[in-house]
Formats: structure tokens, C-alpha cells, sequence
């Protein structure tokens, strides 16, 4: 199924730099039961979205594991006793190594594994960390528009690559969201990409490329597509 989302995005407005990673960790975190549960794992948790909706969303957890690339984002993670805190990348082959548990009642991961370089040994490495897995996965179709008027590539995977992949390590049902996000100027929309790490720092434009974009371009938005993975036995 394909949900279409709109929001407007306007500086005076909006003080965060992520609403989109915002929503889709909220939608994720919606699709989990909301029962006890021992050990969760957030990969790729950055600043915390995840976290915020454990507790907003009222699901209990008794030790969480946030796991990032980024010293700096896991800076920004919210502390505490229960939480541990793992500065690791998920294309490392021994990632595993550095957690404190090699079994987990709940993994997550919102936002993060579009930039695996190996995603399916990633998948499998995170199959046997844990039964019970939840993906929010943005798809190759983020910034279509953009990315066919500056006639570049998508550096992320598409959707039918996501599902194979995702399907050979997970019994697991799939639904796709696309978001659109509105902005007043072309120049805000370039500004919202890069400071916000939507585009992992890939496929910078040159000067003059980003000067016609700038000037040019005729849509004042950007679309995003996630592919939210949740298991099929778990479904609510």
C-alpha cells in the first residue's frame, strides 16, 4: 500500500532540521506491540527519534542499546540508566562485537540502513541479533523530481531491491509512504538536504548546477518514499 503525506516546512516555523525523520520514526514505533519488553536496539539511532517514541508511545523497555556511526549524534542521544550508548558502523562485519548483548527482544531501525554499503550482510548480521524486527528504509525514489532535473542518480536502493533483500532474512509484511515536504524557495528546500543529512553527504552538485537550481527550479518541494518493514506475525 502507498500513503501519500504533505507537510509545509518553513523557517520561522520549524526549529528541527529532521521532520521527516521524525515522522517516520513515529510511524515505525506505531507499528510495534505495545508490550514489556527486556532488551531493544535502536541501529542508526542519531538523536534519539526512536528513543522519544518508545516513550511517547507508551511501550516499555527495561535496557536500550542506541548504536551510531556518529560520536556527535550519539552526543545529542538522551542518556540515562537504561540506556547504553555504542559508537559502531553496521558495514563493519564485526560490528556485532561491540554490543553489550548478542540477543534482542526488539530491533529498530528508522532512517539508517538506506546507507548500508553491504545490505545484505547487514540484514543477516541483524537476523541473528533478534526474531522481532521493525525497518523504516527511504527508497531510491527520495528527491525523484530533484534528482531527474539535475540528472543524477539515486545513491540509495530502490524499492524492489529493499523488499528482495529484506524478505531472504525476514518474514515480514511491507508498506510503503511517501512524503512530500514544501518549502517557500528552492534555496531553502537545497538548505533543508544539506543540513539535515538527507542525502548521507552523497552526490554533492557543483556550482553552477546548484546556481540553475537555485534560480530555475520549478517545484518549491521534495518527495520522500520509505518502505516500513514489520513482522508478519507480529502484525497488530
Amino acid at each position: 500500500m502507498r500513503v501519500a503525506l504533505e507537510f509545509s516546512r518553513y523557517a520561522s516555523q520549524y526549529n528541527s532540521r529532521n521532520i521527516i525523520q521524525a515522522k517516520v520514526a513515529q510511524k515505525l514505533l506505531s507499528l510495534v506491540p505495545k508490550r514489556d519488553y527486556s532488551r531493544v536496539i535502536d541501529i542508526g539511532c542519531g538523536r534519539g527519534e526512536v528513543h522519544r517514541n518508545l516513550i511517547d508511545q507508551g511501550i516499555p523497555f527495561a535496557h536500550l542499546t542506541a548504536m551510531d556511526i556518529s560520536k556527535p549524534m550519539l552526543h545529542l542521544h538522551p542518556s540515562g540508566e537504561s540506556i547504553i550508548k555504542i559508537e559502531a558502523d553496521f558495514n563493519s562485519s564485526d560490528f556485532i562485537k561491540a554490543l553489550p548483548y548478542s540477543h534482542y527482544d526488539l530491533l529498530l531501525s528508522s532512517s539508517a540502513l538506506q546507507w548500508s554499503q553491504a545490505l545484505e550482510s547487514t540484514l543477516a548480521a541483524l537476523a541473528a541479533l533478534c526474531d522481532e524486527c521493525y525497518f523504516a528504509i527511504f527508497t531510491s525514489e527520495t528527491f525523484r523530481s530533484l534528482q531527474l532535473y539535475t540528472n543524477t542518480a539515486s545513491p540509495i536502493y530502490d524499492e524492489e531491491i529493499l523488499k528482495e533483500k529484506i524478505g531472504q532474512h525476514f518474514d515480514v509484511q511491507f508498506e510503503t509512504v511517501r512524503y512530500k515536504l514544501n518549502f517557500d524557495t528552492p534555496y531553502q528546500m537545497l538548505r533543508y538536504i544539506k543540513e539535515s543529512g538527507a542525502s548521507g553527504g552523497r552526490q554533492r552538485l557543483g556550482y553552477k548546477e546548484l546556481k540553475r537550481v537555485i534560480e530555475n527550479y520549478p517545484y518549491k518541494y521534495l518527495e520522500f518514499e520509505v518502505l516500513y518493514a514489520s513482522p508478519r506475525s507480529k502484525k497488530q
